[in-house]
Protein backbone atom coordinates (compact mmCIF):
# COMPACT_ATOMS: atom_id res chain seq x y z
CA UNK A 1 0.00 0.00 0.00
CA UNK A 2 1.28 3.43 -0.88
CA UNK A 3 2.50 5.77 1.83
CA UNK A 4 1.40 8.78 -0.19
CA UNK A 5 -1.52 10.81 1.10
CA UNK A 6 -4.64 10.62 -1.07
CA UNK A 7 -7.16 13.42 -1.64
CA UNK A 8 -10.65 13.84 -3.10
CA UNK A 9 -12.48 16.85 -4.51
CA UNK A 10 -15.77 18.00 -2.99
CA UNK A 11 -18.00 21.03 -3.30
CA UNK A 12 -21.40 22.00 -1.94
CA UNK A 13 -23.52 19.07 -3.13
CA UNK A 14 -27.21 19.41 -4.01
CA UNK A 15 -27.03 22.87 -2.41
CA UNK A 16 -27.40 20.97 0.87
CA UNK A 17 -24.90 21.62 3.64
CA UNK A 18 -25.97 18.66 5.78
CA UNK A 19 -25.79 16.23 2.86
CA UNK A 20 -22.33 17.56 2.01
CA UNK A 21 -21.13 17.17 5.60
CA UNK A 22 -22.30 13.55 5.57
CA UNK A 23 -20.57 13.02 2.22
CA UNK A 24 -17.33 14.31 3.73
CA UNK A 25 -17.62 11.68 6.47
CA UNK A 26 -18.00 9.07 3.75
CA UNK A 27 -14.86 10.40 2.03
CA UNK A 28 -12.93 9.71 5.20
CA UNK A 29 -14.51 6.29 5.63
CA UNK A 30 -13.46 5.37 2.09
CA UNK A 31 -9.82 5.87 3.09
CA UNK A 32 -8.97 9.37 1.88
CA UNK A 33 -6.59 11.63 3.80
CA UNK A 34 -7.56 15.04 2.38
CA UNK A 35 -10.05 17.07 0.37
CA UNK A 36 -9.99 20.17 -1.74
CA UNK A 37 -12.90 22.51 -2.34
CA UNK A 38 -13.67 25.75 -4.18
CA UNK A 39 -13.25 28.91 -2.13
CA UNK A 40 -17.05 29.44 -2.47
CA UNK A 41 -16.55 33.19 -2.21
CA UNK A 42 -20.31 33.85 -2.09
CA UNK A 43 -21.17 30.96 0.26
CA UNK A 44 -18.83 31.25 3.20
CA UNK A 45 -21.40 29.58 5.46
CA UNK A 46 -21.11 26.45 3.32
CA UNK A 47 -17.31 26.61 3.16
CA UNK A 48 -17.08 27.04 6.94
CA UNK A 49 -19.31 24.01 7.48
CA UNK A 50 -17.43 21.86 4.96
CA UNK A 51 -13.96 22.65 6.29
CA UNK A 52 -15.09 22.12 9.88
CA UNK A 53 -16.63 18.76 8.95
CA UNK A 54 -13.45 17.71 7.15
CA UNK A 55 -11.17 18.66 10.00
CA UNK A 56 -13.46 16.99 12.53
CA UNK A 57 -12.98 13.78 10.53
CA UNK A 58 -9.20 14.20 10.50
CA UNK A 59 -9.05 15.16 6.83
CA UNK A 60 -6.44 17.66 5.69
CA UNK A 61 -7.38 20.51 3.36
CA UNK A 62 -5.00 20.09 0.44
CA UNK A 63 -5.97 23.38 -1.21
CA UNK A 64 -8.82 25.72 -2.05
CA UNK A 65 -9.64 26.48 -5.69
CA UNK A 66 -10.23 30.13 -6.58
CA UNK A 67 -13.05 31.05 -8.99
CA UNK A 68 -12.10 31.64 -12.60
CA UNK A 69 -15.07 33.71 -13.73
CA UNK A 70 -13.83 36.17 -16.37
CA UNK A 71 -10.23 35.14 -15.65
CA UNK A 72 -9.19 36.09 -19.20
CA UNK A 73 -9.74 39.72 -18.26
CA UNK A 74 -6.64 39.54 -16.09
CA UNK A 75 -4.68 39.88 -19.34
CA UNK A 76 -6.52 43.00 -20.53
CA UNK A 77 -4.90 46.39 -20.07
CA UNK A 78 -8.32 47.74 -19.14
CA UNK A 79 -10.28 48.37 -15.91
CA UNK A 80 -12.42 45.26 -16.54
CA UNK A 81 -9.52 43.24 -15.13
CA UNK A 82 -9.61 44.98 -11.76
CA UNK A 83 -12.63 43.09 -10.32
CA UNK A 84 -11.11 39.78 -11.37
CA UNK A 85 -7.85 40.60 -9.62
CA UNK A 86 -9.82 41.58 -6.52
CA UNK A 87 -11.72 38.28 -6.69
CA UNK A 88 -8.41 36.41 -6.61
CA UNK A 89 -7.13 38.49 -3.71
CA UNK A 90 -10.39 37.88 -1.85
CA UNK A 91 -9.85 34.18 -2.44
CA UNK A 92 -6.36 34.47 -0.94
CA UNK A 93 -7.97 36.08 2.12
CA UNK A 94 -10.35 33.12 2.40
CA UNK A 95 -7.43 30.68 2.33
CA UNK A 96 -5.58 32.65 4.97
CA UNK A 97 -8.66 32.97 7.19
CA UNK A 98 -9.11 29.18 7.12
CA UNK A 99 -5.41 28.35 7.52
CA UNK A 100 -5.26 26.65 4.15
CA UNK A 101 -1.73 26.78 2.79
CA UNK A 102 -2.38 26.52 -0.95
CA UNK A 103 -4.71 28.14 -3.48
CA UNK A 104 -5.14 26.85 -7.02
CA UNK A 105 -5.99 29.38 -9.71
CA UNK A 106 -6.41 29.50 -13.47
CA UNK A 107 -4.58 31.89 -15.78
CA UNK A 108 -7.08 31.60 -18.65
CA UNK A 109 -10.30 29.89 -19.66
CA UNK A 110 -12.32 29.14 -22.79
CA UNK A 111 -11.44 27.45 -26.05
CA UNK A 112 -8.72 29.99 -26.91
CA UNK A 113 -7.00 31.87 -24.10
CA UNK A 114 -5.89 35.46 -24.56
CA UNK A 115 -2.41 36.44 -25.62
CA UNK A 116 0.09 37.24 -22.91
CA UNK A 117 0.47 40.88 -21.97
CA UNK A 118 2.61 42.93 -19.61
CA UNK A 119 -0.59 44.12 -17.94
CA UNK A 120 -1.60 40.54 -17.20
CA UNK A 121 1.81 39.51 -15.96
CA UNK A 122 1.77 42.51 -13.63
CA UNK A 123 -1.67 41.61 -12.29
CA UNK A 124 -0.69 38.01 -11.60
CA UNK A 125 2.48 39.08 -9.80
CA UNK A 126 0.48 41.45 -7.62
CA UNK A 127 -1.76 38.55 -6.62
CA UNK A 128 1.28 36.40 -5.85
CA UNK A 129 2.89 39.12 -3.75
CA UNK A 130 -0.34 39.64 -1.84
CA UNK A 131 -0.57 35.88 -1.22
CA UNK A 132 3.00 35.82 0.09
CA UNK A 133 2.10 38.52 2.60
CA UNK A 134 -0.82 36.36 3.73
CA UNK A 135 1.25 33.16 3.97
CA UNK A 136 -0.53 31.46 1.06
CA UNK A 137 1.10 29.49 -1.74
CA UNK A 138 -0.32 29.86 -5.25
CA UNK A 139 -0.49 26.90 -7.63
CA UNK A 140 -1.26 28.01 -11.19
CA UNK A 141 -3.04 25.24 -13.06
CA UNK A 142 -1.93 24.02 -16.48
CA UNK A 143 -4.66 24.71 -19.03
CA UNK A 144 -4.51 25.46 -22.75
CA UNK A 145 -1.48 27.74 -23.00
CA UNK A 146 1.69 26.19 -21.65
CA UNK A 147 3.65 29.24 -22.81
CA UNK A 148 1.64 31.47 -20.46
CA UNK A 149 2.20 29.13 -17.53
CA UNK A 150 5.92 28.93 -18.32
CA UNK A 151 6.22 32.72 -18.54
CA UNK A 152 4.37 33.24 -15.27
CA UNK A 153 6.57 30.73 -13.45
CA UNK A 154 9.76 32.13 -14.96
CA UNK A 155 8.99 35.74 -14.08
CA UNK A 156 8.08 34.80 -10.52
CA UNK A 157 10.78 32.27 -9.74
CA UNK A 158 12.08 34.65 -7.07
CA UNK A 159 8.87 34.06 -5.09
CA UNK A 160 8.94 30.92 -2.96
CA UNK A 161 5.14 30.79 -2.75
CA UNK A 162 4.48 30.35 -6.49
CA UNK A 163 4.29 27.02 -8.28
CA UNK A 164 1.83 25.06 -10.32
CA UNK A 165 -0.94 22.49 -10.06
CA UNK A 166 -0.62 19.52 -12.41
CA UNK A 167 -3.98 18.72 -13.97
CA UNK A 168 -3.45 15.56 -15.99
CA UNK A 169 -6.92 15.70 -17.54
CA UNK A 170 -6.29 19.19 -18.91
CA UNK A 171 -2.97 17.96 -20.23
CA UNK A 172 -4.58 15.14 -22.21
CA UNK A 173 -7.48 17.02 -23.79
CA UNK A 174 -6.05 20.56 -24.08
CA UNK A 175 -2.29 20.15 -24.67
CA UNK A 176 -1.67 16.59 -25.91
CA UNK A 177 1.99 15.72 -26.09
CA UNK A 178 3.01 18.26 -23.43
CA UNK A 179 4.37 16.77 -20.19
CA UNK A 180 4.10 19.55 -17.64
CA UNK A 181 5.64 17.50 -14.85
CA UNK A 182 8.74 16.97 -16.99
CA UNK A 183 8.92 20.74 -17.61
CA UNK A 184 8.01 22.14 -14.20
CA UNK A 185 8.38 19.23 -11.77
CA UNK A 186 10.41 21.24 -9.28
CA UNK A 187 7.54 23.75 -9.07
CA UNK A 188 4.81 21.16 -8.48
CA UNK A 189 2.66 22.05 -5.47
CA UNK A 190 -0.46 19.91 -5.91
CA UNK A 191 -2.29 17.59 -8.30
CA UNK A 192 -5.70 17.29 -9.95
CA UNK A 193 -5.92 13.71 -11.17
CA UNK A 194 -8.61 12.45 -13.53
CA UNK A 195 -8.97 10.99 -17.00
CA UNK A 196 -10.71 11.59 -20.34
CA UNK A 197 -10.71 10.34 -23.92
CA UNK A 198 -8.20 12.86 -25.24
CA UNK A 199 -10.79 14.78 -27.29
CA UNK A 200 -10.14 18.53 -27.39
CA UNK A 201 -12.40 20.30 -24.87
CA UNK A 202 -13.55 16.88 -23.65
CA UNK A 203 -12.59 17.44 -20.03
CA UNK A 204 -14.71 14.54 -18.75
CA UNK A 205 -13.24 14.16 -15.24
CA UNK A 206 -13.69 10.38 -15.24
CA UNK A 207 -11.79 8.10 -12.91
CA UNK A 208 -8.16 7.26 -13.67
CA UNK A 209 -7.81 4.28 -16.04
CA UNK A 210 -11.22 4.92 -17.66
CA UNK A 211 -9.74 7.16 -20.36
CA UNK A 212 -6.62 7.36 -22.49
CA UNK A 213 -3.99 8.80 -20.14
CA UNK A 214 -0.64 6.97 -20.23
CA UNK A 215 -0.53 6.39 -16.48
CA UNK A 216 2.77 4.49 -16.54
CA UNK A 217 4.49 7.43 -18.19
CA UNK A 218 2.90 9.89 -15.78
CA UNK A 219 3.99 7.76 -12.82
CA UNK A 220 7.59 7.80 -14.04
CA UNK A 221 7.50 11.59 -14.37
CA UNK A 222 6.03 12.05 -10.90
CA UNK A 223 8.66 9.75 -9.40
CA UNK A 224 11.46 11.58 -11.20
CA UNK A 225 10.15 14.98 -10.08
CA UNK A 226 10.50 14.05 -6.43
CA UNK A 227 6.96 15.25 -5.68
CA UNK A 228 5.68 13.69 -2.47
CA UNK A 229 2.60 15.81 -1.75
CA UNK A 230 -1.03 14.78 -1.91
CA UNK A 231 -2.24 12.73 -4.86
CA UNK A 232 -5.65 14.32 -5.25
CA UNK A 233 -8.56 13.39 -7.49
CA UNK A 234 -10.74 15.89 -9.33
CA UNK A 235 -13.46 13.62 -10.65
CA UNK A 236 -17.18 13.78 -11.40
CA UNK A 237 -20.10 11.38 -11.03
CA UNK A 238 -21.21 11.44 -14.69
CA UNK A 239 -21.12 7.86 -15.94
CA UNK A 240 -21.07 6.39 -12.45
CA UNK A 241 -24.61 7.19 -11.36
CA UNK A 242 -25.39 3.53 -10.70
CA UNK A 243 -22.96 3.54 -7.76
CA UNK A 244 -23.99 4.61 -4.29
CA UNK A 245 -21.95 7.34 -2.62
CA UNK A 246 -20.02 4.75 -0.62
CA UNK A 247 -19.39 2.54 -3.67
CA UNK A 248 -18.33 5.54 -5.73
CA UNK A 249 -15.92 6.86 -3.12
CA UNK A 250 -14.37 3.46 -2.48
CA UNK A 251 -13.84 2.93 -6.22
CA UNK A 252 -12.35 6.41 -6.52
CA UNK A 253 -9.99 5.62 -3.63
CA UNK A 254 -8.93 2.37 -5.30
CA UNK A 255 -8.09 4.18 -8.52
CA UNK A 256 -5.98 6.93 -6.97
CA UNK A 257 -4.30 4.44 -4.65
CA UNK A 258 -3.36 2.36 -7.69
CA UNK A 259 -1.79 5.36 -9.42
CA UNK A 260 0.03 6.39 -6.24
CA UNK A 261 1.52 2.89 -5.99
CA UNK A 262 2.62 3.17 -9.62
CA UNK A 263 4.41 6.41 -8.74
CA UNK A 264 6.10 4.71 -5.77
CA UNK A 265 7.32 1.82 -7.91
CA UNK A 266 8.14 3.64 -11.17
Amino acid sequence: MTKRKLGMNVTLLKNDIEYTKDYIKRIRAAGFDAIFTPTLNNRQDALDAMLTAARDEGLAIDELHAPFNNINRMWYDEPVGDPVQKMLMDSVDICAAHNVEKMVMHECSGRIGPDMSNAGLKRFREVFLYAREKGVKIAVENLRRTNSLARILLLNEDLDNVGYCWDCGHELCYTPGVDHVAMFGEKLLCTHIHDNQGVYMGDDHVLPFDGKTDWEKKARLIKKSGYNGFMTLEVGRAGYEDLSDDEWLKEAWRRIEKFAEMCDNA
